[in-house]
């Protein structure tokens, strides 16, 4: 279900993707390097937050026009997570599906006028046969696919139709075309029925590699295996792009070596960084346990400080950092109030 706190602007600046698309109630890592890009994503971030988030129908024009862009696309909510002296990464979250209507503006970035996607009502047998053979193949899939935790599956089962087409689809091997392809159907029942044909597809590949794969395997030695393993991982790795992520999880091993963590969170922190390691940074899961990571980095372990709380201040920096999330922020307020009335006390007593 698409998330109601966000009312859709008239106008929205436009963040070109390449070979990505983005869906609704999905999570993604990107990273912004162009100076228009990094233009837009800083405004963004200053503002509301929310960009229209539109794949390019060929990944090498730069920059993209709007003629380069497919129509349907996602309202998003950008995320900042870190940025160099050349680019910018993100977390991005996909809302809802929008359509452009037209361009408003090209420079300095590309701004246009937006309408809410239609989505078509659906009820009765053929919708809920279509939700439990999806539901059924994926299982499948998930059981034949490695890296792919329960928690996936599991999810399934508490998703809505249109939740359940979002997550399957973030979940398989698609090409960027046929990603475009299921955002742009209006029918829930269109897309869970590509994305059975898909899923059979890949449930009979793996069958056959599986079966390739014990047949062969008495006949190979262990440090054989090994070796086309690691080749065969490097060469997903390099087409994937993600030979950098090995170097930012060694980075993050040794900041946390470094850290005088309590025993239970140094084993839950490497045990998610192990994860980390073998995962691809396409994974929806990837932006949110670097994220995690990073945060356990940059607590101040082992460090205290001897000033005055001054709870005006703290919510000063609460509400330009975070944007929303005011129970959360109240929670915190409420507590550093409580640390400081004590701190209070404890000196009253004193004198």
């Amino acid at each position: 279900m698409a998330d109601e706190r966000y009312t859709l602007p008239d106008a929205l600046p436009v963040l070109p993707l390449r070979d990505l698309v983005v869906f609704p109630d999905m999570a993604a890592p990107i990273v912004v390097g162009q100076p228009r890009s990094i233009e837009l994503v800083d405004d963004v971030l200053r503002a509301n937050r929310l960009v229209a988030l539109v794949t390019q129908k060929n990944a090498e024009v730069v920059p993209a026009h709007p003629d380069d862009l497919y129509r349907i696309g996602t309202l998003g909510v950008l995320h900042e997570l870190g940025r160099s002296d050349s680019a910018i990464r993100l977390a991005v979250q996909g809302i809802r599906r929008i359509r452009i209507v037209d361009f408003a503006q090209s420079q300095p970035y590309l701004i246009a006028r937006v309408e809410l996607g239609r989505e078509e009502e659906e009820a009765g047998v053929e919708l809920d046969a279509l939700v439990r053979t999806t539901k059924e193949l994926f299982l499948r899939y998930v059981a034949l696919a490695p890296g792919l935790g329960k928690e996936m599956a599991a999810a399934t089962e508490k998703a809505d139709p249109g939740q359940l087409g979002w997550l399957v689809a973030t979940t398989l091997p698609l090409t960027t075309s046929a990603r475009q392809e299921i955002l742009e159907h209006d029918r829930v029942s269109a897309r869970l029925r590509q994305l059975v044909t898909t899923l059979q597809h890949e449930i009979a590949v793996r069958q056959l590699i599986g079966r390739i794969t014990s047949e062969t395997a008495e006949e190979m030695t262990r440090a054989q295996r090994e070796a086309i393993l690691r080749k065969h991982l490097e060469s997903v790795q390099r087409e994937l792009g993600d030979l950098g992520g090995a170097n930012d999880v060694r980075e993050l091993r040794e900041k946390l070596d470094a850290l005088p963590l309590p025993d239970d969170v140094r084993k839950e922190t490497l045990h998610e960084l192990e994860r980390l390691s073998h995962m691809s940074e396409a994974s929806p899961e990837h932006g949110m346990i670097r994220t995690y990571v990073d945060w356990i980095v940059k607590m101040p372990w082992g460090k205290l400080t001897s000033g005055v709380i001054d709870v005006e201040r703290a919510k000063k920096v609460l509400d330009e950092d975070h944007f929303d999330l005011e129970r959360i922020k109240d929670r915190i307020l409420d507590y550093l109030a409580v640390r400081r009335l004590r701190a209070e006390r404890h000196q009253s007593d004193r004198r």
